[in-house]
């Protein structure tokens, strides 16, 4: 299957940064809660909250998912301990990003080749449902961004999940930029693992 990627670009990480990195996720409360949510709430379901979660998936070179790291305790730092999540908000009232993770790619170990950064909507929505989502790569000291997305645009309205970016590792050692920008609906996928690896370029 070939990747699913938009464009690429050589990954320019900055020395004055040591080459860390922010990819941050934000969103704002909705200031009403409807009628149909409030009903969606009394029967079980989420939907008072407009949650939203950011996540990434890394890979070895045969695209073999190594780690993955979320927002959820026990699973916001990497085995390396060189990428790590804020922790999972739920309420999108931050100023800035809500959520966010870092990492310092020139620090990873080998078996980490590809990262796919995927967000998510945490509650019974599509991201139409939600005030302003957006997703940044970021240089971290700078804040220079690297690339975006209005989440909740046109193409992704209708939508509750979206592969944003992938960082793949040249046998050099520099990094490439994909941008996949590819929207989906998260409870039609099984195994996150399984289906992200189809972004990463061979």
């Amino acid at each position: 299957m070939n990747p699913i990627i938009l464009d690429t670009s050589p990954l320019v990480l900055t020395e004055e940064n040591k080459g860390k990195l922010v990819c941050g996720l934000s969103w704002d409360p909705n200031e009403d809660t409807s009628v149909s949510d409030k009903l969606n709430s009394a029967l079980g379901r989420n939907t008072e909250t407009y949650d939203l979660d950011l996540s990434c998936y890394c890979y070895d070179e045969r695209k073999s998912l190594m780690d993955f790291i979320t927002g959820e305790d026990g699973e916001n730092i990497d085995r390396s301990e060189n990428i790590t999540h804020s922790g999972d908000c739920r309420h999108g009232e931050a100023e800035g990003d809500d959520e966010f993770i870092t990492l310092d790619p020139t620090a990873l170990p080998d078996y980490i080749q590809h990262i796919v950064f995927l967000a998510e909507v945490g509650s019974a929505h599509g991201f139409s449902d939600v005030a302003t989502p957006y997703i940044r790569l970021a240089d971290e000291a700078s804040d220079q961004v690297l690339t975006e997305l209005n989440i909740g645009s046109p193409d992704g309205k209708d939508y509750s999940a979206c592969v944003f970016a992938t960082l793949s590792r040249k046998k050099d050692g520099s990094w490439l930029l994909h941008r996949n920008d590819y929207y989906l609906d998260h409870e039609q996928i099984e195994n996150w693992g399984d289906f992200l690896s189809q972004f990463i370029a061979s």
